[in-house]
């Protein structure tokens, strides 16, 4: 009777061994596929390399804020305060070493804007080209930004740089930048007021910028049923609204799907 309650009160202890070691370990491999950034800004040592580059006009500027308001993950934002109207065009970049991001497979951040807006975010290469990718941002709400090198497309304006192999390579990447597309859209006075852009002073915060090896599901795609220039798989949306103050994703309504 004794050696039968010592065996099974061992086995219960065995168990209970077995199950914490399991939980132990698997909590080990999950850390280990949270593979750490080839850059990272959270902005607590205030701007960390980003910059204005100033392209014409005048008074744009970066600094880190610590304003809860304005706090997404982390414990500093990056601010970004600029101008938009005729004369007034700039841009807030981070230079990088070529080879720094040479594994990089996607970009993740969080931006709030206190307009409506669209941004482009570009890369550019060392002797190379440039590529672009747009993000819609709402009004005074943090978005949250996923993009794929698949996502970036070569800029075609006539001074854009040629790229001699035709494609994005991460390991000649020196350059990343951030800008409203309305700045561009307001050189244009008469557009500019039809489509309702209203020019002056904004701020636009960048939160948690993560440069990644981690691979993203293309937001494109093929098939028997033809082309979808758009799966709607990014948490931001792609398309630029002119003209509009909002967009929204409509989930099986009126159609299937996203």
């Amino acid at each position: 009777m004794t050696l039968d309650r010592n065996l099974a009160g061992s086995s219960r202890v065995l168990f209970v061994v077995v199950m914490v070691t399991s939980i132990i370990l698997g909590l080990l491999a999950g850390s280990a596929l949270q593979e750490p950034a080839l850059l990272h800004n959270t902005f607590d040592r205030g701007v960390e390399g980003w910059a204005v580059m100033q392209i014409a006009g005048a008074g744009a500027k970066v600094e880190a804020t610590y304003d809860k308001a304005h706090l997404k993950n982390g414990p500093g934002s990056l601010d970004y305060n600029y101008k938009v109207g005729t004369g007034e065009v700039s841009v807030t970049a981070l230079s990088v070493t070529p080879g720094k991001l040479a594994g990089m497979n996607s970009l993740h951040f969080w931006v709030q804007s206190d307009h409506a807006t669209t941004i482009m975010v570009t890369v550019q290469e060392k002797d190379g080209g440039r590529y672009g990718a747009n993000c819609r941002v709402p009004k005074n709400q943090w978005q949250e930004v996923q993009l794929s090198l698949t996502d970036f497309s070569p800029s075609t304006e006539a001074d854009a740089p040629k790229d001699p192999d035709g494609k994005l390579d991460p390991d000649q990447i020196n350059g990343v930048a951030v800008i409203d597309v309305d700045s561009f859209i307001a050189q244009n006075a008469t557009f500019s007021e039809m489509l309702g852009i209203t020019p002056g002073t904004r701020h636009l915060y960048l939160s948690d910028v993560q440069f990644l090896e981690a691979k993203l599901p293309n937001a494109f795609a093929t098939g028997s049923d033809g082309y979808k220039i758009d799966t709607f798989a990014r948490p931001h949306q792609s398309w630029i609204g002119l003209g509009v103050n909002e967009m929204t994703v409509a989930s099986d309504s009126p159609f299937a799907g996203k």
